[in-house]
């Protein structure tokens, strides 16, 4: 939930390398929780958040305005133009977006922890009925 949708994607890939783990999968994630149809509520959330957190001034109208600057430019002109025009818009939605994704990175950790011991468990199951009499 980061306040640049071109940083999304590298951010994820580099994430992914320095973890070890799967870069489709964490690009398809990202697809999933940041598209067109969330995006917008994301944004202003992060906004409404941030801004109220770290006690910067910056208005809606001024935020839209940096997100089009930031969406119009390649990677390398969003990060110029971010440099430019907003630090402390960056920290407020860098601060929003924290603790928006808290909540929702931790239901996904235990969504997904159970979604791969459920899968272990028929795994073992599986093989128990495969080789009755020995044990996994």
């Amino acid at each position: 939930m980061t306040p640049t949708i071109p940083f999304h994607t590298v951010l994820i890939l580099i994430f992914c390398v320095l973890g070890r783990g799967n870069a489709v999968a964490g690009v398809l994630a990202s697809l999933l929780v940041s598209n067109p149809f969330t995006i917008p509520f994301q944004y202003y959330g992060a906004w409404k958040i941030g801004t109220y957190l770290s006690g910067d001034p910056i208005s809606w109208q001024q935020a839209r305005a940096i997100m089009g600057g930031v969406r119009d430019a390649g990677f390398l002109g969003a990060a110029s133009f971010l440099y430019d025009h907003g630090p402390s818009f960056v920290e407020s939605f860098l601060v929003g977006g924290i603790v928006l994704a808290l909540p929702f990175g931790v239901a996904a950790y235990f969504l997904a922890l159970a979604l791969y011991l459920k899968h272990q468990r028929r795994r073992q199951m599986r093989a128990l009925v495969r080789r009755p009499g020995k044990c996994p």
